[in-house]
Protein backbone atom coordinates (compact mmCIF):
# COMPACT_ATOMS: atom_id res chain seq x y z
CA UNK A 1 0.00 0.00 0.00
CA UNK A 2 1.43 3.43 -0.71
CA UNK A 3 2.36 5.80 1.92
CA UNK A 4 0.21 8.34 2.35
CA UNK A 5 1.38 12.09 1.61
CA UNK A 6 -0.23 14.60 4.17
CA UNK A 7 0.81 18.45 3.45
CA UNK A 8 1.05 21.23 5.83
CA UNK A 9 1.75 25.33 5.87
CA UNK A 10 5.46 25.60 4.98
CA UNK A 11 5.96 22.46 2.49
CA UNK A 12 7.86 24.00 -0.46
CA UNK A 13 6.80 21.83 -3.74
CA UNK A 14 8.81 21.75 -6.71
CA UNK A 15 6.63 22.37 -10.38
CA UNK A 16 7.75 20.41 -13.09
CA UNK A 17 7.08 22.56 -16.13
CA UNK A 18 9.64 21.59 -18.82
CA UNK A 19 12.74 19.39 -19.23
CA UNK A 20 15.26 22.08 -17.80
CA UNK A 21 12.59 24.57 -16.15
CA UNK A 22 11.52 23.74 -12.34
CA UNK A 23 9.49 26.62 -10.24
CA UNK A 24 9.30 26.55 -6.78
CA UNK A 25 5.88 26.96 -4.18
CA UNK A 26 5.37 27.06 -0.76
CA UNK A 27 1.92 25.70 1.15
CA UNK A 28 0.56 29.04 2.50
CA UNK A 29 -3.16 27.33 3.92
CA UNK A 30 -4.77 24.21 3.91
CA UNK A 31 -8.36 24.64 3.93
CA UNK A 32 -10.95 22.89 5.75
CA UNK A 33 -13.53 25.06 4.01
CA UNK A 34 -12.59 24.23 -0.18
CA UNK A 35 -12.67 20.38 -0.08
CA UNK A 36 -8.93 19.03 -1.31
CA UNK A 37 -7.77 23.08 -2.22
CA UNK A 38 -4.19 24.33 -0.67
CA UNK A 39 -3.44 27.84 -1.18
CA UNK A 40 0.06 28.09 -2.68
CA UNK A 41 2.58 30.70 -3.70
CA UNK A 42 5.18 30.52 -6.42
CA UNK A 43 8.75 31.60 -6.45
CA UNK A 44 10.55 33.99 -8.47
CA UNK A 45 13.32 31.44 -8.58
CA UNK A 46 13.39 29.01 -11.07
CA UNK A 47 15.76 25.99 -11.36
CA UNK A 48 16.95 23.43 -13.86
CA UNK A 49 15.88 20.22 -12.20
CA UNK A 50 14.53 19.16 -9.30
CA UNK A 51 17.80 17.90 -7.85
CA UNK A 52 19.55 21.74 -8.23
CA UNK A 53 16.55 23.41 -6.14
CA UNK A 54 18.31 24.41 -2.97
CA UNK A 55 15.59 26.15 -0.26
CA UNK A 56 18.34 28.59 0.84
CA UNK A 57 18.39 29.72 -2.34
CA UNK A 58 14.44 30.88 -2.28
CA UNK A 59 13.15 33.96 -0.96
CA UNK A 60 11.35 37.36 -2.05
CA UNK A 61 8.09 37.87 -3.35
CA UNK A 62 5.62 35.52 -5.13
CA UNK A 63 5.21 35.92 -9.24
CA UNK A 64 1.65 36.55 -8.45
CA UNK A 65 -1.30 37.05 -5.45
CA UNK A 66 -1.19 33.20 -4.07
CA UNK A 67 -4.15 31.60 -4.66
CA UNK A 68 -5.75 28.00 -4.09
CA UNK A 69 -5.67 24.93 -6.25
CA UNK A 70 -5.67 20.82 -5.61
CA UNK A 71 -3.95 19.68 -3.27
CA UNK A 72 -4.03 16.33 -5.36
CA UNK A 73 -1.31 18.14 -7.25
CA UNK A 74 0.96 17.32 -4.62
CA UNK A 75 -0.34 14.12 -2.88
CA UNK A 76 -0.70 12.20 -5.91
CA UNK A 77 1.93 13.78 -8.61
CA UNK A 78 2.78 15.53 -10.69
CA UNK A 79 4.00 18.13 -8.60
CA UNK A 80 6.67 16.76 -5.52
CA UNK A 81 7.01 17.74 -1.85
CA UNK A 82 10.81 18.81 -1.58
CA UNK A 83 10.90 19.86 1.94
CA UNK A 84 9.63 22.42 4.39
CA UNK A 85 10.46 26.09 5.84
CA UNK A 86 9.10 27.64 8.73
CA UNK A 87 10.86 30.49 8.01
CA UNK A 88 9.91 31.19 4.78
CA UNK A 89 6.15 30.65 5.67
CA UNK A 90 6.42 33.11 8.52
CA UNK A 91 7.87 35.50 5.56
CA UNK A 92 5.18 35.20 3.41
CA UNK A 93 2.65 37.88 2.83
CA UNK A 94 -0.86 35.87 2.73
CA UNK A 95 -3.50 37.42 0.82
CA UNK A 96 -7.06 38.61 1.52
CA UNK A 97 -9.40 37.07 -1.38
CA UNK A 98 -12.77 38.15 -2.33
CA UNK A 99 -15.70 35.60 -3.31
CA UNK A 100 -18.79 38.06 -4.32
CA UNK A 101 -18.80 40.31 -1.42
CA UNK A 102 -17.52 38.02 1.05
CA UNK A 103 -13.43 38.67 2.28
CA UNK A 104 -11.77 35.42 3.16
CA UNK A 105 -8.59 35.33 5.00
CA UNK A 106 -7.65 31.08 4.95
CA UNK A 107 -10.65 29.76 6.03
CA UNK A 108 -12.37 32.29 8.10
CA UNK A 109 -14.22 35.21 6.54
CA UNK A 110 -13.03 38.31 7.76
CA UNK A 111 -16.08 40.93 5.93
CA UNK A 112 -19.10 40.99 3.89
CA UNK A 113 -20.14 43.48 2.12
CA UNK A 114 -23.57 44.31 0.59
CA UNK A 115 -23.92 44.54 -3.03
CA UNK A 116 -24.18 47.84 -3.12
CA UNK A 117 -20.35 48.08 -1.46
CA UNK A 118 -19.14 46.06 -3.90
CA UNK A 119 -17.00 48.81 -5.66
CA UNK A 120 -15.22 48.07 -2.14
CA UNK A 121 -14.28 44.09 -2.80
CA UNK A 122 -12.98 45.34 -6.24
CA UNK A 123 -9.53 46.33 -4.33
CA UNK A 124 -9.06 42.48 -2.71
CA UNK A 125 -7.87 40.33 -5.62
CA UNK A 126 -10.56 37.31 -6.42
CA UNK A 127 -10.19 33.66 -4.95
CA UNK A 128 -9.97 31.55 -7.39
CA UNK A 129 -9.87 27.82 -7.73
CA UNK A 130 -6.59 27.29 -10.30
CA UNK A 131 -6.18 24.03 -11.58
CA UNK A 132 -2.87 22.63 -12.50
CA UNK A 133 -2.32 23.17 -16.14
CA UNK A 134 -3.51 26.47 -15.62
CA UNK A 135 -0.89 27.04 -13.03
CA UNK A 136 2.12 25.30 -15.17
CA UNK A 137 1.32 27.27 -18.20
CA UNK A 138 1.22 30.88 -15.94
CA UNK A 139 4.32 29.57 -14.57
CA UNK A 140 5.93 28.75 -18.31
CA UNK A 141 4.83 32.17 -19.38
CA UNK A 142 6.61 33.88 -16.77
CA UNK A 143 9.78 32.15 -16.87
CA UNK A 144 10.03 32.57 -20.27
CA UNK A 145 8.50 36.45 -20.13
CA UNK A 146 6.19 36.24 -22.89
Amino acid sequence: MAKRIRVKPGDLIAIPLEKDLVAVGIILHVSKVFKNAIMVGYYDHPFSSIEDISIEKISGEFIDTPNYTGKQLVTKGPWKLIGHSDKLLAAAKIPELAIVHTIYYKDEVVKQYPAEEAETVRKYPVLEGQGGIFVENKLRRYFRKE
